[in-house]
């Protein structure tokens, strides 16, 4: 990275780890926008938990991927969804058609 300052450098190499650490877990990572219910982004795991690429999974709504039957059903997703809204930090099991 030529003609750069050494922050926006820092900057990159930060943004850098911080990439290769989300992409390597072997957790899901879902981020959600807790207004619209819209994926905005998830890790490798996450799609491979749930059978989908990474791409794919941009804009559906976790609530909508469950089995439908309780505690796999859209109104527990939309419960948690609200306690993280809260502050709550949400750690889940979540079952789901694997789309194969």
């Amino acid at each position: 990275m030529t003609g750069t300052s050494p922050e926006s450098n820092e900057l990159y190499l930060s943004e850098q780890r911080f990439q290769a650490i989300y992409d390597s877990v072997n957790d899901g990572i879902l981020i959600q926008d807790l207004d619209s219910g819209a994926t905005l982004d998830v890790n490798r795991r996450f799609g491979e938990f749930l059978g989908f690429s990474q791409q794919r999974m941009l804009g559906m709504e976790l609530a909508d991927t469950g089995l439908g039957i309780w505690p796999y059903t859209r109104e527990v997703a939309i419960d948690w969804a609200m306690k993280a809204i809260e502050g709550e930090p949400q750690t889940f099991d979540w079952l789901c058609p694997h789309p194969s």
